[in-house]
Parts: structure tokens; C-alpha cells; sequence
């Protein structure tokens, strides 16, 4: 019925998908939790931030490195040391910006104790949100909540 690029809603369950193939199916009766919260879209957002931070450090040292070097008298400076920082400059912007995005998120846990977390904005995108929300709170019978940003 609801379908993302990682996980899929029918009326048996939560089906989690890798390349659009199904490798787990969590059945409603099996979620202990769930609820739909703003937060973080990235699992581990914390690594790809750091990531570009260490990206966007390696290019300020080689900007520092290729200025001192230019403003000596005999500095020659070729258009590599130029063009050197600026991959690892915008790629280090990119992992920045994606790493903070906050979004809708869908996050259940098993009576096993297992942890999801997926994001919903394609839902959103395809003006599907609503509804998923509504099938959502009639399927799941046990501590499904849903907090609107305030």
C-alpha cells in the first residue's frame, strides 16, 4: 500500500526492503512501539557529519598551505594546488548540509527489542503522509503516537 526505497507497508506488516526486495517483514502484532517524530533523517548522522567537518579541515590546511606558499618571492603556484581543495570543500558542504536535515520519521521496535528508523519524505513529497498516518494508528493497536513539531 505504502512503499519507500527502504521499507514497504501492506496490511500484514512492515516489510523492510534492500533493492526493492523484502529481507524482513515486522507483522503489526510483533511492534511493542511506534511512532512517527521529527528528528534526524540519517542513521549515524553523527559520522557523515564528522566526516565533512575532517573534509572541510583537509582543504582549509591545503588553502593555508598553497597561500603561504604563494606569498613567498620565487612561489610558483600551479593549477593543481588551485583546483586540489575544492572537491574535498564541496563534497565536505554536502555531508554537512545532509547530515543536519531533520525530517518526519517513522520509528518502531519489536517485542524482540529491535530498533527502526526510517525516513518518511517521500511520503510527504507524494502527499501520501496523511494517509500513511491514518493506516498506521488503525493497524498498529499498541503505543503508536504521533508529535507534531512545536
Amino acid at each position: 500500500m505504502f512503499e519507500t526505497s527502504d521499507f514497504g507497508v501492506s496490511e500484514t506488516g512492515i516489510h523492510l526492503l534492500r533493492s526493492r526486495f523484502n529481507y524482513e517483514t515486522v507483522k503489526f502484532s510483533d511492534i511493542s512501539k511506534a511512532e512517527i517524530v521529527k528528528g534526524k533523517e540519517l542513521n549515524n548522522w553523527w559520522v557523515i557529519f564528522l566526516f565533512g567537518v575532517l573534509l572541510l579541515s583537509f582543504s582549509h590546511s591545503i588553502i593555508e598551505a598553497t597561500y603561504e606558499y604563494f606569498m613567498k618571492p620565487s612561489g610558483i603556484i600551479y593549477i593543481e594546488q588551485i583546483a586540489l581543495p575544492i572537491i574535498p570543500t564541496i563534497f565536505g558542504v554536502y555531508c554537512i548540509y545532509v547530515s543536519l536535515q531533520n525530517g518526519f520519521v517513522l520509528k518502531f521496535q519489536s517485542y524482540g527489542g529491535r530498533n527502526y528508523k526510517y525516513p518518511l519524505r517521500s511520503f510527504i513529497k507524494d502527499g501520501k503522509f496523511d494517509d500513511f498516518r491514518i493506516f498506521m494508528k488503525s493497524k498498529v493497536k499498541v503505543n503508536f503516537t504521533f508529535e507534531l513539531p512545536g
